[in-house]
């Protein structure tokens, strides 16, 4: 017998499949709760990449029995669409391949909820919309799979997902299945189209439409619905404007053009300015004369937008010269690529992958991190805003935007109303933030850090609040920063603990960037508050999950209870028979007990004593893995980094030279090499580098060593005469020459190297996921520090 299965009131926490498992495989339940609560903290340890946590949910589902997979899919979908509609549409579509690949049995009224509770969000797919208008088709009569159909594409077009290319078609096939005609075609499609303010809706969308509504004009209230749409077009929204004029024919024919409900005794309509105004009931204001007004709305008037068109299909489309990109950009503080796009008309794509294939193309070449600011400005603006900063580009004659210097114009007036509606932002340098996003991944926000001082880098330190710990509903406890009023904020996790893009800007600032650089100014303020964070007895680091050290905990009377704040767990434990986790603190590590969630008070790391006890415990308990993790804050904790920022003030190495080019940080010793190996210069220079670098690319060296191409590779060939290194080609290496040995290779976005380097850059090397103590591989100490160590572990033959 089928029970029903709730439909998750708030799809963030959803339990379905738990609550399918308990009425249909109740001997399963514990281990289904089980793989939740893994699932949940998967989730959490992938944040904020959304295709990292399907990979680890595949994995969880690879032993589950088939009749499970949908469930389990759709619980992982509901769970993710508050965080990424595109990976919660893949888990949707998992759901359903499973049914289809197993023919399983399908709960019908659960899949029609089901299927609106995606379409409400915007993550139902396109391709299981497909889907699903199959199967009510074959679940159905026709009538019934047509009504039901429009509930959910009613349910998509409130939703943000925009309307699919070929709404028209699939409309017109329900329609014709369940015997109706064309005026039933236009009575759905119009308050769909009417529903998509500010999306972008194809123009062959929108011309069906035009079409339809001209013969089976809809009610005001629909009109007016259609007047405020505004659509992204793909192109420059004439379909759109052509399906409002398309009224034009509708009055000329008796029927009415109002296009909003009466407000005060008065009705919207669009029609040409000059033209007369349609004919009234006897007795209004409007019979007598009054209550007609024509009005602009900012500059976008349909005056202007005719002529403009006209130009771009006499002209030609407008590019944006560089001098008006860096005129937005320094006047709001956006990126060059933000420039580009509002410049380039805020353009948008109806579909999310070519939406975003627009943006990383030319002339915008957008990053996912430029793309989600970009898709935030747009959401802010709202549609009157996004209007209004157009309108603002186009003079009173747009013909004046082919004139020299016209765009730069329209870029000086779109940027005053752009600061007006959103304000400005310090402007960022493009070349730093460009090359901190290429090299670490990392927003422009640590650009601006960087170029601000020291009070921009206080505020860019997490944690000033403090942090608390907090119940689970698994019974364990998790870190989160604390809000000013002593509530839990937002939680830490282990992958991602809050000093790790912070040390990693300094030590990138420090290293990679040419000696004088201003950068390294805001490195060293931004190092300080680093140290004050991590030096405060107060701050702990989510270290890793041990269930052995939180055992010995309970009998180790090193472990006492922990005085910090231990906030209860906000919801229901997962099982009623859930034992709360108490936090014990040995001074360095916190442990939960029982439990396995494990902490780490960085100040302590100061101390000696603590450091050799806990190297002690990891010894007699067999934790090799908590010892590499501690080691790894170590890294960060430790001088390596202060001697870093003093180098950064006392360097050998001129202005716009780079410490990574031992010929500038460590002469002496270049020509030692040089003389034990029997090469020139070049050639020892380039081998201490490959010998001790993690990422020595073939563009790295030239870049650092100022070489031609052809330079880098004479020292190459020398050094290969010398028998010194190998040459060859590898995987995610960006180089051809390579120090003899075992090689370690890593995942995206991290280099392969040689594995000899990995204890110097305190990186482990078990599996190919990276765990160091920075987000990228990154020198942990001065670079002429390594040349220094690598040389004499040669020289001793290790």
């Amino acid at each position: 017998m089928n029970l029903p299965v709730p439909l998750p009131s708030e799809p963030h926490r959803s339990e379905a499949y738990a609550d399918w498992v308990r009425a249909h495989d109740p001997g399963a339940e514990a281990a289904a709760v089980g793989l939740l609560a893994d699932a949940r903290d998967r989730i959490s340890r992938a944040y904020p990449k959304a295709g990292r946590a399907l990979d680890g949910m595949a994995y969880l589902a690879r032993a589950l029995p088939p009749g499970h997979l949908p469930w389990f899919w759709d619980t992982m979908a509901h769970r993710l669409i508050s965080w990424d509609l595109k990976a919660a549409g893949r888990a949707y579509t998992l759901a359903r391949t499973a049914e289809r690949q197993h023919a399983l049995p399908v709960d019908p009224a659960w899949r029609r909820e089901n299927v609106l509770l995606f379409a409400r969000a915007g993550a139902l797919p396109v391709k299981e919309l497909s889907g699903h208008q199959g199967w009510l088709a074959a679940e159905l009569d026709p009538a019934g799979a047509h009504e039901q159909y429009v509930r959910v594409l009613t349910a998509w077009a409130a939703s943000p997902g925009e309307p699919p290319a070929d709404l028209a078609r699939r409309v017109r096939a329900s329609v014709r299945a369940a015997g109706l005609d064309p005026a039933e075609e236009a009575r759905v499609l119009a308050p769909l189209i009417g529903a998509a303010r500010g999306k972008a809706v194809p123009d062959t969308l929108l011309d069906a439409v035009g079409a339809l509504l001209a013969d089976h004009p809809q009610d005001d209230e629909v009109n007016a619905r259609l007047l405020e749409v505004f659509p992204e077009s793909r192109n420059d929204a004439a379909a759109w404007l052509w399906l409002l004029l398309r009224s034009e024919r509708c009055r000329a024919a008796g029927r009415p053009v109002a296009s909003g409900p009466q407000r005060g005794g008065l009705a919207r309509f669009v029609q040409p300015a000059a033209d007369p105004a349609p004919e009234t009931e006897p007795g209004t204001d409007a019979a007598d004369g009054e209550g007609f007004a024509t009005v602009t709305i900012g500059r976008d008037d349909a005056a202007r937008l005719p002529r403009l068109l006209h130009l771009v299909a006499e002209r030609g489309p407008l590019a944006a010269p560089p001098e008006a990109l860096d005129l937005f950009s320094w006047r709001t503080g956006v990126r060059r690529s933000i420039a580009a796009l509002v410049l380039g008309g805020l353009p948008r794509r109806q579909d999310h992958d070519e939406h975003l294939k627009l943006l990383r193309a030319a002339p915008y070449k957008a990053n996912k991190d430029m793309a989600r600011e970009y898709g935030d400005f747009c959401h802010r603006l709202g549609d009157a805003g996004r209007r209004a900063v157009l309108a603002a580009g186009v003079p009173e004659d747009p013909a004046e935007l082919w004139e020299r210097a016209g765009m730069t114009a329209a870029a000086e007036r779109m940027a005053a109303v752009w600061a007006e509606l959103l304000g400005t932002t310090p402007y960022v340098d493009e070349e730093l933030a460009g090359a901190l996003e290429a090299d670490l991944g990392l927003g422009d926000g640590w650009a601006r850090a960087l170029a601000a001082g020291r009070a921009s880098a206080q505020a860019q330190i997490p944690g000033g609040a403090g942090f608390v710990l907090v119940g689970s509903r698994s019974g364990g406890l998790a870190l989160h920063h604390a809000e000013a009023d002593g509530s839990a904020g937002r939680r830490l996790s282990v992958g991602r603990p809050f000093h790790a893009e912070p040390a990693s800007v300094v030590a990138w600032a420090l290293t990679e960037r040419p000696a004088g650089d201003p950068a390294a100014q805001g490195a060293a303020a931004l190092y300080d508050a680093l140290r004050a964070r991590l030096d405060d007895p107060g701050t702990l680091i989510p270290l890793c999950w041990n269930s052995t050290l939180g055992r010995a905990a309970a009998e180790d009377p090193a472990f006492v209870p922990y005085e910090g704040t231990v906030l209860p767990c906000p919801e229901p434990p997962y099982r009623e028979d859930t034992e709360p986790s108490v936090a014990y603190d040995d001074g360095l590590f916190v442990v939960a007990v029982p439990g396995r969630d494990v902490f780490l008070r960085p100040a302590a790391l100061a101390d000696p004593q603590r450091v050799d006890r806990a190297v002690r415990l990891c010894g007699e308990l067999g934790l090799p893995g908590v010892l590499e993790a501690v080691r790894r804050i170590q890294a960060v904790c430790g001088e390596g980094l202060a001697r870093m920022v003093a180098r950064a003030s006392s360097t050998p190495v001129p202005p716009g030279g780079y410490e990574p080019n031992p010929a500038l940080s460590a002469p002496q010793l270049v020509a030692e090499v040089a003389g034990a190996l029997g090469v020139g210069a070049d050639a020892a220079a380039l081998h201490l580098q490959l010998l001790s670098l993690a990422r020595p690319t073939d563009r790295n060296v030239r870049r650092w060593n100022g070489w031609t191409p052809a330079r880098h590779k004479a020292a190459q060939a020398e050094l290969l005469a010398a028998g010194a290194i190998t040459t060859g080609r590898r995987a995610r290496a960006g180089r051809t020459a390579f120090v003899p040995g075992e090689w370690a290779e890593f995942k995206a976005p991290h280099l392969s190297l040689e594995t000899a380097k990995l204890p110097a850059h305190v990186v482990s090397a078990d599996t190919s996921d990276f765990h160091g103590p920075f987000t990228r591989l990154l020198a942990p100490v001065p670079p002429h520090e390594l040349f220094v160590r690598a040389w004499a572990q040669a020289a001793a033959g290790k």
